[in-house]
C-alpha cells in the first residue's frame, strides 16, 4: 500500500476523484563522501565513498527492495560517488534495470569556491555570497577562469567542453539547464510509457529537478545522502505525492 508523507482527510462527497499514479520516479543521493565527511564544497571533484557512504547505499537498497519499488531504468551522474552508490544500491536491491550514467547529471560546478571549507568560502568571498549562491536558483559562485590544460583527462568531446563551461561557476539553474536535455530526450519519455527510474545524483541537482517538477520555489532542506526519495506521477509526470524513505 503506498504511504504519503502527510495523512490526507478524506475529501467530500463533491471533490474531484483522486488522481491516477502512473509511474514512480526515485531520486537519490549519493552517499557519504570523502568531502561530505570533512564538509568541503565538491562540485565536479572526483571523489569516493566513506565506508559510511557504502553502508548507507546498501541500506537503502534494501529498503527500496523491502517496499517492493521496482526500476526499469536508473541513471546517475559520471562523477564516482554516485557511480558507487548506484552499484551498491542495485546490488542490494537485487534488480537488473538498464544502467547508464551521464555527465548531464553531475553537481553543480561551485567555481572559485570549489574544494574549501565553507569558513574559507565565507571569509575569502563573504557570507553573504555563499549563502545566496547556496540557496537561491539564479546565483553564480564566484567564479573561476579554468584552464583547458586544467580538465580531467578522461573527458571527451561534449563532456570535456561542459566541465569547462561548468568549471566557471554554475548557479542552480545554470545546471538544470545542463539537465534538462536529458531529461526531455531520456528519462520523461521512459516515464511517459510507465517505467519506473531510478535517478542516482546529487544534491543540489536534485533539488532544482524537484522545483522543477513542482514548478515551485526550491527545497529548503538539503537531501540527506543516500535517502530515496519517491515521486509518484501523473501521465502528465506532475507529482502527486513524495514521500522520503527512512
Amino acid at each position: 500500500q503506498r504511504t504519503s508523507m502527510a495523512t490526507a482527510e478524506s475529501p467530500p462527497p463533491s471533490a474531484a476523484p483522486a488522481a491516477v499514479v502512473h509511474t514512480e520516479l526515485v531520486l537519490i543521493r549519493h552517499g557519504e563522501s570523502t568531502w561530505n565527511r570533512s564538509m568541503r564544497l565538491t562540485g565536479w571533484a572526483d571523489v569516493p565513498l566513506t565506508e559510511r557512504g557504502r553502508q548507507q547505499a546498501t541500506r537503502s537498497g534494501a529498503a527500496l527492495r523491502a517496499r517492493g519499488l521496482g526500476c526499469d531504468l536508473c541513471l546517475s551522474s559520471r562523477l564516482r560517488r554516485a557511480t558507487e552508490t548506484r552499484d551498491l544500491l542495485l546490488a542490494a536491491h537485487g534488480g537488473s534495470p538498464d544502467v547508464r550514467a551521464s555527465w548531464r547529471l553531475n553537481e553543480r560546478h561551485y567555481g572559485a569556491l570549489q574544494g574549501l571549507y565553507p569558513w574559507q568560502a565565507a571569509w575569502r568571498h563573504g557570507l553573504g555570497s555563499l549563502l545566496r549562491c547556496r540557496r537561491d536558483l539564479a546565483a553564480r559562485p564566484p567564479r573561476a577562469a579554468p584552464a583547458a590544460s586544467e580538465a580531467p583527462s578522461h573527458l571527451r568531446g561534449a563532456e570535456r567542453a561542459a566541465w569547462l563551461r561548468a568549471a566557471a561557476g554554475e548557479s542552480l539553474a545554470d545546471a538544470l539547464t545542463r539537465f534538462l536535455p536529458l531529461w526531455d530526450a531520456t528519462i520523461a519519455p521512459a516515464l511517459v510509457e510507465g517505467n519506473r527510474v531510478w535517478i542516482v545524483a546529487h544534491n543540489n541537482i536534485l533539488r532544482a529537478l524537484i522545483a522543477h517538477l513542482d514548478d515551485a520555489d526550491l527545497p529548503a532542506a538539503r537531501l540527506r545522502t543516500a535517502q530515496p526519495w519517491v515521486l509518484e506521477l501523473d501521465r502528465q509526470l506532475r507529482p502527486i505525492r513524495r514521500l522520503a524513505l527512512p
